[in-house]
């Protein structure tokens, strides 16, 4: 179920004239990929606006089922947290990060409370999907400077289900609001530019193995972010446990997609 490496593991190889080591073109590529799939997933939730809150109730369970599936796959993919390990200065910094993460997203919720869910979904496409996307960034940039990147099929929905999905997770957020596409724009580049970013980064020589830091700042931001779904709408969410494994299973098999080539 990677998510993380889901997308610089592709089976066919680019070639021609089109080089995803120049900058310009990886980054303009990460970029799409980061944002389009995102904002699909906000508008999608936004498409559904006038739901009455019973089924509003199954997006968010639904979501909560996404991020606990992110959460199991970033401390996968995260040196020491999902094996409880402290070996060295890398274990100490990932727990750490995880823990900046998630205190921080918290007092930055509470200090903009008065700004409501939308101030809430700009802090989560930030801290949560947007560290996310900067770590996977980093693995790509790192494998399109060395050669490894390869295009398939398979690898990219995996992908783009998985984007769709964390856009989702942003849509729930603001579903009682009304935002325009102009926001919804806005909070799908603040979630998808990090990708970008990563992308140059590993491109111009930073390591891949930076990408860890990023993936547990992620964790922690997606703890605090599933708390604050989990409970919402007066605990109703609580009573839709088979809408939540519903959401587990959807990034689980969008993650299985990609050991096909």
């Amino acid at each position: 179920m990677s998510l993380t490496y889901s997308f610089v593991s592709f089976s066919f190889q680019v070639e021609g004239s089109i080089s995803l080591r120049e900058p310009v073109t990886a980054g303009l590529f990460s970029l799409s990929a980061g944002i389009i799939p995102v904002l699909l997933g906000v508008l999608l939730v936004r498409a559904v606006r006038g739901w009455e809150q019973p089924r509003r109730r199954i997006l968010s369970a639904l979501v909560v089922g996404v991020l606990v599936a992110n959460f199991y796959d970033l401390a996968k993919e995260t040196a020491g947290l999902s094996g409880s390990t402290l070996r060295g200065v890398v274990d100490v910094l990932n727990v750490s990060f995880f823990a900046v993460a998630l205190l921080g997203f918290y007092f930055a919720h509470q200090s903009l409370n008065g700004g409501g869910n939308l101030w809430l979904a700009y802090l989560w496409a930030l801290l949560g999907v947007g560290l996310h996307g900067m770590g996977e960034g980093i693995v790509i940039g790192y494998d399109f400077a060395t050669g490894f990147t390869i295009l398939s099929l398979p690898q990219a929905l995996s992908f783009t289900l998985h984007k769709i999905a964390e856009g989702a997770s942003i849509g729930v957020l603001v579903y009682a609001v009304r935002v325009g596409l102009t926001q919804s724009v806005t909070v799908s580049l603040v979630a998808g530019l990090p990708v970008a970013v990563g992308t140059l980064l590993g491109l111009f020589g930073l390591p891949g193995g930076t990408s860890t830091f990023f993936f547990a700042s992620s964790a922690g931001a997606t703890v605090y972010g599933m708390t604050t779904l989990f409970t919402s709408d007066r605990n109703g969410v609580r009573r839709y446990a088979v809408w939540i494994l519903v959401g587990f299973l959807y990034m689980y098999f969008a993650g299985v997609i990609h050991q096909f080539e």
